[in-house]
């Protein structure tokens, strides 16, 4: 296992221990699009990487719906774009209702001025 695969699942745990989410968790779900293409060059690539979107981890929780997390060292932009970008390829890839998705973020250091912008997308803020 890679030393980012580790650290993010080292801090996921962390905010299992921490905060009362029960559920069945998976860890690095595929949540793209699996697109078969004749593209070539750069089209290709950008392909490549939308196919390979991968979500830090998924909880099945127990009212059936979904919790996405994603874990960083610090709470920044980069968290907000790819939790947002995980629930709308999760919800065409495994045709699951949007309103069945939530998202959370988990982090060690905090940037307060960030966590507006993480609630009016009502993405849960787990500090660890």
């Amino acid at each position: 296992m890679k030393k980012g695969v580790n650290r993010t699942r080292e801090l996921i745990f962390r905010c299992l221990q921490t905060y009362p989410i029960k559920g069945t968790i998976k860890y690095e779900v595929r949540v793209s699009l699996d697109v078969e293409t004749q593209l070539v060059g750069a089209a290709k690539k950008a392909l490549e990487q939308i196919n390979s979107l991968r979500a830090d981890a998924v909880l099945l929780k127990p009212n059936g719906k979904r919790l996405i997390l994603e874990a960083k060292r610090k709470l920044d932009m980069a968290g907000l774009g790819q939790l947002l970008t995980y629930r709308y390829f999760y919800c065409r890839k495994f045709k699951v209702p949007y309103r069945d998705i939530d998202l959370g973020i988990v982090y060690e250091e905090d940037k307060e001025e960030l966590h507006g912008i993480y609630k009016q997308e009502d993405i849960e803020l787990f500090k660890v």
